[in-house]
């Protein structure tokens, strides 16, 4: 409730570029229907920020599955690509106007071998073949929702934003 203070902030600190989230779990309804309570919310959201200067880069999936898709398997069910290229759809329909770039998946890594294998964040489950199927169709939905959108607008910049870290060889031996 307190956004708009907070775009105040951002102003008075010269902010000038907004990563933010759209939340799958607020636009779509479980049957698919699109929530015009979110969208106006976000609509309003990205009006002042734009109003300020501000250039907005969207995130369509930060880790906020909701919870009917993770009672159907969360990223284990392919369906739940299915619901996330609707929802970048959506997004794309009625924020697009504000939205400078979109970022489809924020570390998939974490949203499959952490929630999966590691159990670390949710579901908490600890499958390697589960993590592995998460992780398989996590960047599979990313090709996918690449098409979409690509198909709508072939101008679109999309990306995503992966966590990477430097890997070294155990030792110069070619083997390693």
């Amino acid at each position: 409730h307190l956004w708009k203070e907070d775009i105040e902030i951002m102003k008075k600190m010269g902010v000038r570029n907004y990563r933010t989230s759209v939340s799958m779990s607020r636009v779509l309804k479980e049957n698919g229907a699109i929530n015009d309570k979110a969208i106006s919310w976000y609509t309003q959201y990205f009006k002042a920020l734009k109003k300020s200067g501000i250039t907005i880069y969207a995130t369509l999936y930060h880790w906020e599955l909701p919870q009917y898709l993770n009672e159907q398997g969360g990223w284990k069910n392919r369906k739940t690509i299915e619901h996330l290229t609707k929802h970048a759809e959506a997004v794309y329909q009625n924020l697009g106007e504000y939205i400078e770039e979109y970022f489809i998946l924020n570390e998939p890594w974490c949203s499959s071998i952490l929630s999966y294998y590691f159990g670390i964040h949710a579901p908490g489950e600890k499958s390697l073949n589960g993590a592995l199927l998460a992780a398989h169709n996590l960047l599979l939905s990313l090709g996918i929702v690449y098409k979409s959108l690509h198909s709508i607008n072939r101008n679109i910049k999309i990306s995503t934003t992966f966590n990477l870290e430097p890997a070294y060889a155990n030792s110069t031996d070619p083997k390693d």
